[in-house]
């Protein structure tokens, strides 16, 4: 059974964000870089909203060949770019050529419609907002968050929504992060 699976990283007080969207705080290295690479691995599409779209526009598709860049994130950028991509933006006009397999979904109810098609598990990356905005519409089964041993001072919650949650996986990794991996219990299902 198909799985929507959202993928984030938090400090430990909940922030997914901080003011500025730097994300200094969240620790990538190569135990974070596994567990991604364990999630692309089922996965057959991915939902990205508008805003992060255009800011993955100027990394991920020119990723795939840069040396600049790790062998991990080359690995993510040709699993993006070889991956169907469901844009969730009612001001996007058009996908950019630069990153095929794109297709911009203008409402939560087209990308209902859209996922049913989907093969494989789907992969929710950023922002704040469409995590929000798939939680209030019962569009997520899963939470995979690396739970960073950092706290910030002011931020945006990674989520607003109540959401009823059953433990699947806590891993510690050794940079201090704890992926934690929840099911989200929808209504019908209780």
């Amino acid at each position: 059974m198909r799985k929507t699976v959202l993928y984030m990283q938090s400090t430990l007080n909940g922030q997914g964000a901080d003011p500025d969207n730097a994300m200094e705080w969240a620790t990538v290295d190569a135990g974070t870089w596994g567990v991604t690479h364990e999630l692309t691995a089922t996965c057959g599409a991915v939902v990205i909203g508008g805003r992060l779209y255009e800011e993955f526009l100027d990394f991920w598709p020119a990723a795939v060949t840069s040396e600049a860049v790790s062998a991990d994130a080359r690995r993510l950028a040709g699993w993006f770019r070889d991956t169907d991509k469901l844009v969730l933006s009612r001001t996007i006009e058009a996908p950019d050529d630069t990153w095929p397999r794109t297709e911009i979904v203008r409402d939560v109810e087209a990308l209902r419609d859209r996922l049913g098609a989907v093969e494989g598990n789907v992969f929710v990356t950023g922002g704040i907002g469409i995590a929000s905005t798939l939680a209030g519409a019962g569009l997520l089964d899963e939470l995979l968050i690396h739970l960073n041993p950092r706290t910030i001072g002011e931020g945006r919650p990674l989520l607003s929504d109540t959401l009823e949650l059953r433990l699947l996986e806590a891993r510690p990794l050794e940079s201090g992060v704890v992926v934690l991996h929840y099911a989200v219990e929808h209504e019908e299902a209780r």
